[in-house]
């Protein structure tokens, strides 16, 4: 009799066990953005659309209640001139030049500037002339001299306000997709874009001020 009580414990225990680990594998491949995800005080789903572009900050946090975290993106403009055009590109989602294949095979100048045309940085590669060559140099020297870019990355400095973040504690899958609701705002604090999106992970940004 004991035998058998053991035997149906045990039982008992490894279909337990085996529905645990079925459901754990399923949570970490099934993330759930609308588990892990946590809003700001007032978030309203069905007000967060491009009918928020022209409010200010004040109006926005009156909307939804304090963000979670504002950072700052920097005034960003570069200019690529090369004859590799398939092998040196600008990432514009990380704001560098990129290449595909051998860099050192790669003839390109790539100009960095700040928001009123002040040269910041120069590379150069595969040309007889340097860097030095062009830093008393401001833009529209650039563009005089060397003619029209082949590619550019211009993006005004602007504020993002994020109003979702990462639920704390255990999280509905392994990176814990979360539904990302930020709003980027402009110099004069007036929304012009907004991001609605899901995306791995937790939100990542630098210098982030937490509210």
């Amino acid at each position: 009799m004991t035998n058998k009580i053991i035997a149906f414990s045990l039982g008992i225990f490894v279909v337990i066990a085996f529905l645990w680990i079925k459901r754990t594998i399923y949570l970490i491949s099934n993330s759930d953005p609308d588990y892990n995800t946590v809003y700001s005080s007032n978030y309203n789903e069905k007000l967060f659309n491009e009918d928020l572009i022209g409010k200010r900050e004040n109006e926005l946090e009156n909307l939804f209640g304090k963000p979670f975290y504002k950072y700052k993106n920097p005034f960003i403009n570069i200019l690529l001139y090369t004859t590799n055009k398939n092998t040196a590109i600008l990432n514009k989602s990380f704001d560098r030049i990129q290449f595909r294949g051998d860099k050192n095979d790669c003839h390109f100048r790539c100009f960095y500037f700040d928001s009123v045309g002040n040269i910041k940085k120069v590379k150069i590669n595969g040309y007889i002339d340097k860097e030095n060559d062009y830093l008393n140099l401001r833009k529209e020297d650039i563009i005089k001299k060397l003619g029209l870019p082949d590619d550019e990355i211009y993006k005004p400095a602007n504020e993002v306000l994020t109003f979702s973040t990462l639920t704390k504690g255990t999280q509905s899958g392994k990176k814990g997709t979360i539904n990302i609701r930020q709003i980027i705002i402009n110099r004069n604090k007036v929304a012009v874009n907004i991001i609605k999106e899901v995306s791995d992970g937790t939100i990542v940004c630098e210098n982030c001020e937490q509210e």
